[in-house]
């Protein structure tokens, strides 16, 4: 078992370690410290089947060549292309709704009315004739009040059932909005950094062990 773990690493088989196997060797890789006093142990002739569970690990592994960067390597190509498929999806879904938003006519005629609205309140100010307003604008239809008490949002409801009811379909366009407002642009680029940061790290490490396996060969020559 010891001498196939060995030959699984050297040779990047990720199918006979698996992802979690991979992790787990990542996690507690060996100290050099730790390398040596087992190596003196076995070089003084003593019984490797003394050694504890620890131990018989480090025994393992310690003679891998380039042992993290393989394992680096490995952890990279089993994990990557999951998480690029995620990352696409999560951009699909955003560019999904905002195309609903972009073209949905009942979403164009409740920001008419809403900018109608706006201006009506806003007459013999500055701002009573806007040609229109940023949609972050729309959260201050939840903080402004009337002088009933209900927010702009609740008279816009209300207006709507009473007058527009068709108006209330205006949510069958956005069959992804829902689930593209869970998303964060900051979540979504700290995902695309993380995937650019696994590339390189991959392309350093098998640079890495090339280069070394080369010279290792030239040596033994």
């Amino acid at each position: 078992v010891r001498e196939d773990l060995a030959k699984a690493i050297t040779y990047l088989d990720d199918e006979f370690i698996g992802i979690g196997g991979i992790t787990s060797i990542i996690d507690f890789i060996p100290e050099e410290d730790e390398k040596r006093k087992i190596k003196s142990y076995v070089d003084s002739g003593n019984d490797v089947a003394n050694l504890g569970k620890a131990e018989r690990f480090i025994l393992a592994i310690q003679d891998v060549p380039n042992l993290r960067q393989r394992l680096l390597a490995m952890q990279a190509k089993l994990t990557y292309f999951d998480a690029a498929d995620h990352l696409e999806e999560d951009i699909d879904l955003i560019i999904k709704a905002t195309k609903e938003t972009k073209s949905s006519a009942k979403f164009r005629s409740l920001l008419a009315i809403i900018l109608k609205l706006g201006n009506k309140l806003n007459e013999g100010t500055a701002k009573e004739s806007a040609a229109g307003f940023k949609m972050s604008g729309l959260v201050k239809l939840t903080e402004t009040k009337t002088n009933r008490g209900e927010t702009l949002l609740d008279y816009v409801v209300t207006s709507m059932i009473e007058n527009m009811k068709e108006m209330l379909e205006v949510v069958d366009d956005f069959p992804h909005v829902n689930g593209a407002s869970r998303k964060s642009f900051g979540t979504l680029k700290a995902a695309m950094t993380k995937l650019q940061g696994m590339a390189k790290i991959t392309d350093g490490a098998l640079n890495k062990i090339q280069q070394e396996d080369e010279s290792e060969d030239y040596i033994g020559m």
